[in-house]
């Protein structure tokens, strides 16, 4: 439960935060968070997107807000104010499927 708490509170990051330099530093915050309390379990690059390994569990008890925001936190937290990633896309920890997809605005959850 206290996964899927953290987790909504990342969705806060779809707010204009990501405007500005302090915006990117505190996504970066929201990910280490989600990173310690195993949300997040890595992230690395690929020509297809940014790739993000989650905890399944988490990810299917959160709302589609949720899901979003994290999404939004993680693309906030790569690029710099005004850039986009060509595509978020997260897996799922035990199967490493995909199980969302986001390009700027929308997140297909699979």
């Amino acid at each position: 439960m206290r996964q899927v708490l953290i987790c909504m509170a990342l969705a806060v990051c779809i707010s204009p935060l990501a405007a500005s330099a302090e915006g990117q530093a505190e996504c970066r915050h929201k990910i280490t968070v989600a990173q310690n309390a195993g949300i997040i379990y890595w992230i690395y690059v690929k020509p297809d997107g940014v790739q993000v390994v989650v905890d399944v569990d988490t990810w299917s008890q959160s709302s589609y807000t949720t899901k979003l925001g994290l999404a939004a936190t993680v693309e906030c937290a790569m690029v710099n104010p005004g850039e986009r990633l060509s595509a978020v896309v997260l897996r799922s920890h035990r199967t490493n499927k995909v199980v969302g997809r986001y390009r700027y605005p929308k997140l297909e959850v699979k």
